[in-house]
């Protein structure tokens, strides 16, 4: 496979996914986690199946990365409950209302 057109390729698949009308070098090395002067050593040149096979994993770790990157991370508290006897009647609760608990 020419390197150019699998390049050409990329580019276009991120400027659809980003919406955006042009991608440029160094973003499309930065989505394939390569240094910018590493797309030099893929142009204009034929591409065995194994370079082309990396290339696809190291867009796929790089957009993983970017995933985990931008996942939100929930905040929780966990405090133990435990239930108080009500005092007006034979009832649980899980939270006191008397003043004596702040």
């Amino acid at each position: 496979m020419d390197g150019t057109v699998l390049l050409d390729a990329l580019k276009k698949h991120l400027a659809k996914k980003f919406e955006t009308a042009k991608i440029s070098d160094v973003a499309l090395a930065s989505a394939l986690d390569l240094p910018s002067s590493a797309l030099v050593t893929y142009r204009g040149k034929n591409l065995t199946p194994a370079q082309v096979v990396r290339l696809m994993e190291k867009y796929a770790n790089a957009q993983k990365s970017a995933l985990i990157d931008s996942a939100v991370i929930p905040i929780v508290e966990f405090f133990p409950l435990e239930p108080i006897k009500s005092t007006r009647s034979n009832h649980w609760q899980l939270f006191s209302t008397a003043d004596d608990h702040l």
